[in-house]
């Protein structure tokens, strides 16, 4: 199911339009204690400087299927095994300014067992932090006002947590 679709208004799109379409899988993820770990994202990369909160998650690597792919990208980014509880649909985002489609499939889950963060080299540079927030201090955060990259995150994992909001409610 389509959650929603986001066209970016942050970048200017050029001629050379998108070239890629990427699918990933993304998390709303609960600990023991009831709150939702996001990664506090603080850097600069193609997109310019980042300093947002963002949902776990990331691409869906050859031969692997959409869960497989979200127990690997949970245990590598925030080092916990999970277990799924429910899909809460797809969220298609244009990046003008990487030319990219992104088509993001996205869980709920909880963390079961640590067992050691695996980052990728790119990863270990722009992760400062796993924040575990209440779904209303998320919910707050996300309705803040920021601008460029920041802006493209936000509204796709605000609309996520919304999605997820209906269903545990």
């Amino acid at each position: 199911m389509i959650l929603h679709e986001f066209y970016d208004d942050q970048y200017p799109l050029d001629d050379e339009g998108f070239v890629t379409i990427r699918s990933t899988v993304r998390a709303i993820v609960l600990n023991d204690e009831g709150k939702l770990g996001f990664l506090h994202i603080q850097g600069e990369d193609y997109f310019g400087l980042r300093n947002h909160l963002e949902t776990i998650g990331g691409g869906i690597e050859a031969g692997e299927d959409q869960t497989t792919a979200l127990q690997r990208e949970v245990l590598e980014e925030i080092g916990y095994q999970c277990e799924i509880l429910g899909s809460l649909g797809t969220i298609i985002d244009r990046y003008n300014r990487i030319h990219r489609i992104t088509v993001s499939h996205f869980y709920w889950l909880r963390i079961t067992g640590f067992k050691g963060v695996h980052r990728t080299a790119e990863e270990e540079l722009l992760v400062q932090a796993v924040r575990w927030l209440t779904l209303e201090e998320a919910l707050a955060y996300y309705e803040q006002p920021v601008s460029k990259v920041n802006q493209l995150v936000q509204q796709r994992d605000y609309f996520a947590l919304r999605a997820y909001q209906q269903h545990v409610q």
